[in-house]
């Protein structure tokens, strides 16, 4: 018998071509779905965190509301206070009516909307004072290019100021003004 050995050889090339091509296709593969879980977390991250940067600057813009409707009350009531300087305490009442009066109506009327995130007072039909303090509910939502989703939403809880603290320059603007209730909508 003649052993012809001719074609084998390339038979056998052809097989381990293939082989290393598969694998490198799979390694590939591979690579490529955790490159993109990779970058899904970090853009679902960047939502999260953007969602929450909302919530920062209702914030500071609640901060800012505070401080001028302050200011505006404290005008108001000195102006009657100097027409009427026996009536103390009705200056008072006047700082604390108007406060609550203009701290609502300066909510309700504020736009909180920021490139991609979307800031909302979610009960704004129903703000009212309870025991010198006003809840106010807050929903931070960024949608990211991809698409991705985030809300995040809180209570701010916003308290009435001393009408006393406020003449003397005893007040401390940040104990007016806290956050409860912090949870992840989406």
């Amino acid at each position: 018998m003649i052993k012809n050995d001719k074609g084998s050889t390339l038979i056998l090339l052809v097989i381990i071509i293939s082989l290393i091509s598969v694998t490198g296709l799979s390694i590939m593969s591979v690579t490529m779905t955790q490159y993109e879980i990779r970058k899904s977390n970090s853009e679902i991250k960047r939502t999260f965190y953007m969602s929450e940067n909302g919530l920062n600057y209702a914030y500071v813009d609640i901060y800012y509301l505070i401080e001028t409707t302050i200011e505006e009350s404290e005008k108001t009531a000195d102006d009657f206070i100097n027409e009427n300087p026996s009536n103390q305490i009705e200056g008072e009442n006047i700082f604390y009516n108007n406060f609550k009066k203009n701290i609502i109506n300066k909510i309700v009327k504020k736009n909180y909307n920021y490139p991609n995130t979307y800031i909302e007072v979610t009960n704004k039909d129903i703000l009212a004072f309870d025991n010198n303090r006003l809840l106010v509910k807050v929903s931070s939502k960024y949608i990211s290019g991809r698409g991705i989703e985030k809300i995040i939403s809180a209570d701010f809880i916003i308290v009435v100021p001393s009408f006393y603290e406020v003449k003397s320059n005893d007040l401390k603007l940040l104990d007016l003004l806290s956050i409860d209730n912090w949870q992840i909508c989406k």
